[in-house]
């Protein structure tokens, strides 16, 4: 009898063994989600407020292109001006953006690496406010060399949309299977608020231009990712 009381005693404790070992790599498992999850949040969060950023840059930097505002903020066609921007700009924001030559040269070449060098210069201000706070939250978020670690390849101007792509590896806090991160794949597309249309002579408008992708449609994104 007693016999047969210690064996009972010995498969009840393999069988908490077995159910301890699988619950803490549940456990585990669950705190890597969420790892990958914040991240991927938190750097999509940076790319949408950056494709905004960027449309209405754009805006602006048609309007100075337009309407030749001068390093003191002036312009010859004052009325036209202040019909086209309304209550949005004022003359100190063009003079700003004119004097921001390297974006505003990137927007009009419009070529891939310049599109990803506009995004670069954008990207930190927008998730953090800072280059060295978006390092320091892009790390604590599991992406190690912080801004380095976003590879904006396959960013682009296309016709009037902004199209930014980010791929990036996420260290994880428990090693799953032998691997140690995992790598995301994210984009996303807004409308530019560029205008191609001119001011004639009399300062009328002829056609609407660019509106924010958001204003009209459901702004689209995608995401992907797996191990490596």
């Amino acid at each position: 009898m007693s016999k047969f009381i210690n064996n009972e005693k010995g498969v009840m404790s393999i069988d908490a063994i077995i159910s301890l070992t699988l619950f803490t790599f549940l456990v585990m498992f669950l705190i890597d989600i969420a790892v990958v999850y914040q991240a991927q949040n938190y750097v999509y969060h940076g790319m949408i407020q950056t494709s905004k950023e960027i449309a209405i840059f754009t805006y602006q930097v048609s309007l100075v292109d337009e309407f030749e505002v001068d390093d003191t903020g002036h312009t010859t066609n004052i009325a036209a001006l202040v019909e086209r921007i309304g209550n949005k700009f004022n003359i100190a924001a063009l003079k700003k953006m004119k004097a921001q030559t390297d974006m505003r040269e990137y927007w009009k070449k419009g070529e891939e690496a310049d599109i990803i060098n506009m995004i670069k210069a954008m990207y930190p201000e927008c998730i953090a406010g800072s280059n060295e706070d978006a390092d320091k939250w892009l790390k604590f978020y599991g992406l190690k060399d912080g801004m380095d670690s976003i590879d904006f390849k396959g960013s682009k101007k296309e016709n009037q949309d902004i199209v930014i792509c980010a791929t990036f590896d996420v260290n994880l806090l428990f090693p799953v299977f032998g691997k140690d991160k995992i790598t995301l794949k994210q984009s996303t597309r807004a409308r530019s608020w560029e205008y191609f249309d001119k001011i004639d002579s009399t300062g009328s408008s002829h056609g609407g231009g660019g509106k924010s992708f958001d204003d009209s449609d459901e702004a689209s994104g995608s995401n992907g990712g797996g191990f490596r």
